[in-house]
């Protein structure tokens, strides 16, 4: 508990250090007096400021020091600890109970304004009482200790007590820690896993993406629905996406000549047909011998093997891609040889394209490879039932990558490059909604087996300051303090610190920036409210 004074006029002063938080913020709804305890202020009332921390909230109390007979002003500052809000309604409860058994409750019904209950509390004797504050009521009650209050019996036994030494440190007002969202966590113990980072590249999975070539030079012509496909057009394996028409010579002569035989070979079945059937007829009326009729049967036989034989040389033009046009030269197929979708257009129809030259490129991305190159002392550490995770870099800073939960690790190289001393290490992930690009740089940390309790605090608690990596340290509620840390493990949000911080204290998660902002506004002051 600090001892100091409450003033009992307003002084605007304080307002003047923080323009540029008030400026970052918006501007404050108003200012609260605040100051320092001196020689100017010795006929104010000695106050104490208690900060405590429960499972949801943060009180910071300040109340003058009780006198028996006298009221003690409360001005109890009262913030949510998941958002780090003020309480904006609802009611507390001061509880009180002496060291000789007497009890009395004092009951707030709202803050005076956002998260400031603002109470008076008579002691009907001296003596040490306990103090809790309930926060709500019912079975949403948010019981929080407070500690003792020292209540003396005139005003010059309280003189006479001794005055605890303030904290030194930042003072950065509650209402400013509204204003900017503020929170704290407290340092605690956590398991946390070893992660080795290094530099990836997203690809399209080899089997995803394919580069569509014509079988023979010649002319690019659409296909049937008259256009080439367009970019961002989605096709199916199999599909014909163009047609080449190639100088008309050589096999095409022979597709167009078996399309002709086949032709011919179909009409001299019909005939043969026709002509079996009226030898039969004439047989049956003894007009004609078995000789003739036998005779018929032969040449039926063999028209028929003619004609399936010319439709086995169509069909293997037709398997190869050429195609014969009523209305043209004969043509050659070009299809989709996976499912797709069109990521590059190289040629335009018209254009006389050669056999190694890429037309359009395609790719799937609903499923891709996430490669890296591991140092090779590493290899061996990586766990390879967990998956990795990605940051990649944005334009609001680096981003953790939410990864689909069924990916898998594909591959760990077996040969170690000695230009760099790394050797690849690759990953298969779904990526149905398409959040991940093929080409794009990312770094990726390979989760280890190597786990260990360790202090830690959230990643965003740290900051880089002077060349240091610092924390702001949350001495009361009102009173800040920049601490150098050493870290070590980082895993997830979480950060190991080995140096700089002990268990239990409290730093802040959000808003360090701004807290180093009032750092170094000049004449700061450190505590103070003048209600």
């Amino acid at each position: 508990m600090l001892f100091r004074p409450i003033p009992h006029a307003g002084h605007a002063g304080w307002c003047l250090p923080f323009v540029l938080l008030a400026s970052l913020a918006g501007g404050l709804a108003g200012c609260h007096a605040h100051d320092h305890a001196d020689a100017a202020h010795a006929d104010e009332e000695p106050a104490v400021a208690v900060t405590v921390w429960s499972e949801h909230h943060e009180v910071f109390a300040e109340y003058t020091v009780p006198v028996v007979g006298n009221p003690s002003h409360f001005a109890t500052h009262v913030s949510t600890l998941a958002d780090g809000q003020p309480r904006r309604a609802g009611g507390v409860t001061y509880r009180l109970r002496s060291s000789n058994g007497r009890a009395f409750d004092v009951v707030d019904d709202s803050p005076a304004r956002d998260g400031i209950y603002v109470t008076d509390v008579t002691y009907p004797e001296a003596g040490e009482w306990s103090l809790t504050l309930d926060i709500g009521a019912g079975a949403d009650v948010d019981p929080v200790d407070l500690g003792t209050v020292a209540v003396y019996e005139t005003d010059a036994a309280r003189d006479a007590a001794p005055e605890a030494e303030e904290a030194d440190g930042i003072g950065y007002l509650k209402e400013q820690q509204w204003v900017f969202g503020t929170l704290t966590a407290r340092v605690e113990r956590r398991t946390l896993q070893e992660w080795i980072a290094a530099p990836g590249t997203i690809h399209a999975a080899p089997s995803h993406r394919a580069e569509v070539v014509p079988p023979l030079a010649g002319r690019l012509a659409a296909p049937g629905d008259g256009t080439l496909p367009a970019l961002g057009q989605r096709v199916e394996e199999g599909e014909v996406l163009a047609w080449i028409q190639p100088p008309l010579m050589g096999v095409l002569v022979d597709a167009v000549a078996a399309d002709a035989d086949l032709a011919r070979a179909e009409v001299a079945l019909q005939r043969a047909q026709v002509e079996h059937e009226r030898t039969e007829l004439l047989h049956g009326q003894q007009a004609r011998s078995d000789r003739e009729l036998q005779e018929s049967e032969f040449v039926l036989r063999d028209a028929l093997v003619a004609r399936d034989g010319a439709r086995r040389v169509v069909e293997a033009y037709a398997v190869a891609g050429i195609a014969a046009s009523a209305d043209g030269p004969p043509r050659f197929a070009v299809p989709a040889p996976i499912a797709g979708v069109v990521d590059e257009l190289l040629a335009v129809e018209g254009q006389y394209v050669l056999p190694d030259q890429p037309i359009l490129r395609l790719i799937e991305t609903d499923h891709v490879h996430v490669e890296t190159q591991v140092l090779a002392e590493d290899l061996d550490a990586i766990d390879p039932d967990r998956l990795p995770r990605l940051v990649m870099r944005t334009r609001d800073g680096p981003r953790h990558v939410d990864l689909p939960g069924n990916g898998r690790l594909l591959h760990v190289g077996r040969e170690v490059d000695s230009s760099h001393g790394r050797a690849p290490v690759d990953y298969e992930f779904d990526n149905p909604e398409g959040r991940l690009r093929p080409g794009t740089p990312v770094e990726v940390h390979l989760p280890t087996a190597h786990g260990e309790q360790v202090l830690a605090v959230p990643t965003s608690a740290l900051i880089r300051d002077e060349g240091l990596t610092v924390v702001f340290v949350q001495l009361g509620g009102e009173s800040f303090e920049r601490r150098p840390v050493t870290t070590g493990l980082k895993d997830g949000g979480w950060t190991e610190v080995s140096s700089g911080l002990a268990e239990g204290e409290r730093v802040v998660s959000t808003g360090a920036y701004a807290v180093r902002l009032a750092s170094v506004a000049s004449g700061a002051p450190a505590h103070g409210h003048a209600h």
